[in-house]
């Protein structure tokens, strides 16, 4: 379900469909006005239409959060892509978008492995004996960025996951456009998630999930440079999830995961 030039905010199970036919939409409104409580610009603007088909909802889902999806054209329409799995999938996002959450909820849906960056980071920072913050993270990844290479990070990072490459793949935690093009080079058509939220509801979920620190310092934390490449990702990404943190995390992870199951494997058309 979206809203007419708006984002995807959930779905809906059919219970039947019925293709009319002697079609006349003044008979239509007359009788299901009352259930599609649509205004009158709407019957004036199908004043000519030919045929019609109505769509019996049973049950809708849906969310606070929702999905935009990259447009190639003027078309309202998008006719998804036919991915057949093997999928590989990528989250990007700023910290506590809430992408760790969707991503694992997907993998476990999906049967995909999980692989995320940050694990790879603080098994180094433990090998150095270094008491981990989210600083150090960030520092560590720059380190580490700077002396692998983007290839050598994947590289590294994958190493800590068994998988084939018959295997759904799930990376979440992409922070770099270079760690994005080495990954595309390497899956051509892989799927870019990119999770957008606030900075006030991310620093609520932070303060509840992690420590408590001032806004001042999780705006620091925000603003480190290994952070600064992270809304350029979202405008390459195949669809965005614009996540709403003030709702029960687990009720909306399950809906927009579901929907994202739709969309990567294109058996839906929006």
């Amino acid at each position: 379900m979206k809203k007419s030039g708006g984002g995807i905010y959930g779905f809906f199970d059919i219970k039947s469909v019925e293709f009319l036919s002697d079609f006349n939409i003044l008979k239509v409104k007359e009788e299901y006005n009352n259930q599609i409580t649509a205004d009158d610009d709407f019957w004036n603007a199908k004043i000519d239409a030919n045929y019609g088909t109505l769509i019996y909802v049973k049950t809708a889902h849906m969310s606070k959060s929702y999905i935009t999806y990259k447009r190639t054209g003027m078309d309202g329409w998008i006719i998804l892509k036919n991915i057949a799995p093997p999928y590989k999938i990528l989250f990007s996002g700023h910290i506590c978008a809430g992408k760790s959450t969707l991503s694992k909820e997907l993998a476990q849906k999906i049967g995909g492995t999980y692989i995320h960056f940050g694990t790879y980071i603080r098994k180094v920072l433990e090998q150095n004996n270094i008491l981990y913050s989210r600083t150090d993270m960030q520092e560590m990844g720059i380190e580490l960025r700077n002396k692998l290479g983007d290839k050598g990070i994947i590289e590294q990072v994958t190493k800590e996951v068994a998988y084939t490459e018959n295997s759904t793949l799930i990376f979440d935690g992409v922070r770099h456009i270079g760690v994005l093009e080495e990954l595309r080079l390497k899956y051509p058509d892989i799927i870019h998630i990119h999770v957008s939220a606030s900075q006030n509801d991310r620093y609520v979920r932070y303060i509840t999930r992690d420590k408590k620190i001032s806004r001042k310092e999780f705006k620091e934390i925000d603003s480190n440079e290994a952070e600064k490449e992270i809304d350029i990702l979202a405008s390459k990404a195949d669809y965005v999830i614009h996540s709403n943190h003030n709702n029960d995390i687990k009720y909306e992870s399950d809906i927009i995961t579901n929907v994202l199951i739709y969309l990567i494997s294109g058996r839906t058309i929006l």
